[in-house]
């Protein structure tokens, strides 16, 4: 899912290499898309009107399947469950949002259930129950029968947004928790009263908070990224340039980015551990980073994927560089290789 997990801490698996290339592509049928994610072996992307499943070693179709709406944001996958969400963001329509899910191995439709709102935005999945910011409402959906659990109403609301900007806003989940993003700020819902323990204002949020060790972590295109404690909501530091995307947090260290920039920060006191400078990835960033082993992985605009050295005294050296289209979205990484969708509208395989 979203960062990986339901705390979306931006870890993937390690992806070993110092040169990558192309090793196969396939064009999605049309857009808006999703970013790609990966699970069992499976590879799952939402396009607009449909959604598929493909092979990671050779990108041959395992299954497609066509949907009358268009993906409000990344999938996820839990016990063998795809929880996808499509809305009417794009169409002029005044449809209601849906929830549907599909079997993620053969694509067999599981249920499908419709929503309060128009605009829905992506699936975090914690103890089989799916959880999913609409325009104002938190809803929190069975992921076996597509009942509707508990919801959350009147949430500051999110008016229709650039879609390619906001397909990972989604909540973070940790320790009984729901960290659910709003426009301007994140709100801390308990997930057994649904009773608001505290928001805090974050001027600009569009992208998923992080969740790790009694910290949220969250990023404001205008407010830059702050730290917070999980059960207060108190600000333990912030850091002033904006941010587009979600914190990756691994080995005390925050991952973020700014304009052109990645940026490693002290998870503990926000001080920069380091920075790429030099208009680094050389276009906007709204890809977020992924942590893979002592690399980082994320994409910008201009260049489809890049990887940077997070060890010791890099300073942020790039390991490798790929662009071709560019890209506004996230990539799903394993030990065999790295997947993203390009600008281009192509599903990109590098080995």
């Amino acid at each position: 899912m979203v960062g990986g997990g339901p705390a979306h801490q931006g870890v993937g698996a390690t992806f070993d290499a110092q040169t990558v290339t192309k090793s196969w592509s396939d064009p999605l049928p049309d857009s808006p898309y999703t970013s790609p994610i990966l699970s069992n072996d499976a590879l799952f992307v939402c396009y607009g009107n449909g959604l598929q499943s493909m092979d990671p070693a050779d990108g041959d179709l395992l299954w497609k399947k066509q949907v009358s709406q268009n993906p409000g944001g990344t999938p996820a996958v839990a016990d063998g469950m795809l929880v996808t969400t499509w809305d009417s963001r794009t169409k002029s329509d005044a449809s209601s949002a849906t929830v549907r899910c599909f079997d993620s191995q053969s694509g067999d439709k599981q249920w499908n259930r419709s929503l309060d709102d128009r605009a829905v935005f992506a699936t975090t999945i914690s103890d089989r129950t799916a959880y999913i910011r609409g325009a104002s409402t938190l809803y929190a959906v069975d992921i076996q029968d597509g009942s509707i659990r508990w919801k959350v109403g009147d949430l500051p609301k999110f008016n229709q947004l650039y879609y390619d900007i906001s397909k990972d806003i989604t909540p973070a989940v940790a320790n009984s928790t729901v960290y659910t993003p709003n426009p301007n700020g994140v709100t801390a819902i308990d997930t057994e009263t649904q009773k608001n323990q505290w928001t805090k204002r974050v001027t600009k949020v569009r992208s998923a908070p992080t969740v790790k060790d009694g910290q949220v972590f969250v990023a404001g295109a205008k407010s830059g990224v702050l730290a917070l404690d999980a059960a207060t909501g108190h600000t333990q530091w912030s850091w002033p340039n904006g941010s587009w995307t979600s914190p990756a947090i691994a080995n005390g260290t925050a991952y973020t980015t700014t304009g052109f920039d990645a940026v490693a920060l002290d998870a503990k006191d926000g001080s920069r551990v380091w920075h790429t400078g030099g208009n680094g990835l050389q276009g906007d960033i709204y890809s977020s980073p992924v942590v893979s082993g002592d690399s980082v992985i994320l994409g910008s605009i201009t260049e489809d994927a890049a990887c940077i050295d997070t060890s010791a005294n890099s300073g942020g050296r790039f390991n490798w560089r790929y662009d071709h289209h560019g890209t506004k979205y996230t990539p799903a990484v394993s030990a065999n290789g790295v997947y993203q969708v390009d600008g281009g509208g192509n599903l990109v395989a590098l080995s």
